[in-house]
Parts: C-alpha cells; sequence; structure tokens
C-alpha cells in the first residue's frame, strides 16, 4: 500500500460547521465538526482516484510526497458590491 502526503485547509463557518479544501487535487467539501468534514474529504479523494481513470496515482505519489509545503496566507483589499 502507498501513501500520499496531501493538504487539507480547514474554514470555520460563521453558521457553524467547516469547509475544508484539498487544494493539489481541486477538492472542496465540508461538515459539522472536523472530524466530520475529514471523513467527507477522505470520501471526496477516494473517489476521485477510483473514478478518474485518466490519473495515475503513482505520479501523485512521487510528486506530492516530494518536499514540505508552504503555505501562506495573502491579505487582499476588495470593495464590496452593494
Amino acid at each position: 500500500m502507498s501513501k500520499i502526503n496531501l493538504t487539507t485547509i480547514f474554514y470555520p463557518q460563521l453558521e457553524g460547521g467547516y469547509t475544508v479544501v484539498c487544494p493539489e487535487l481541486g477538492l472542496t467539501s465540508q461538515g459539522e465538526d472536523m472530524g466530520e468534514a475529514t471523513q467527507m474529504i477522505k470520501d471526496l479523494i477516494d473517489d476521485y482516484f477510483k473514478n478518474d481513470k485518466t490519473v495515475d496515482f503513482n505520479d501523485y505519489v512521487e510528486g506530492f510526497n516530494a518536499g514540505h509545503k508552504i503555505i501562506t496566507d495573502l491579505d487582499y483589499e476588495y470593495t464590496r458590491a452593494d
């Protein structure tokens, strides 16, 4: 069995729960708590690799396990459209 190291970023939502993003695969899910959000993104990742026949899992493992990730925040100023 091979392992792949993927990033998951959790965003608490104002109305409760979490949105979780896996940026390497472009996947987003959500859950009522961190445990549920984790399970939801795992299920989505599993589905992604099982159903996308254009993807060679070994290519992902080699690329994503190559080094440490750098995750930063970016402050962006914007004007609300009212």
